[in-house]
């Protein structure tokens, strides 16, 4: 790949996962909003909303975390943690190269 290249399939590689993060994103919140209000979510006993933050890669089905990995040509053998694991170190060194 020329350098030309590389970016454009960095930037589709990125925008890809960026996508499926904030889809995952709002499938949870649809959940949430439309499960019954058994528990107050806005009453935290400690004050930490941070704590019930998720990383949206977790929140992928195994089906989903192999094909974003074909997409990018990585491997997809593995147990969801590994899968999971897998995409998160992609994931960074896709910013880390964005980065540079």
């Amino acid at each position: 790949f020329n350098e030309e290249e590389l970016s454009s399939v960095t930037t589709a590689a990125t925008e890809t996962v960026a996508d499926d993060i904030v889809t995952a994103e709002q499938d949870e919140d649809f959940a949430e909003n439309s499960s019954s209000n058994e528990q107050d979510r806005g009453d935290d006993k400690d004050g930490n909303d941070e704590a019930d933050a998720v990383d949206p890669i977790d929140l992928l089905t195994v089906a989903r975390l192999k094909d974003i990995l074909r997409e990018q040509n990585l491997k997809v053998s593995g147990n969801k943690q590994q899968l999971r694991d897998r995409l998160r170190q992609h994931v960074q060194s896709l910013m880390n190269k964005t980065e540079d």
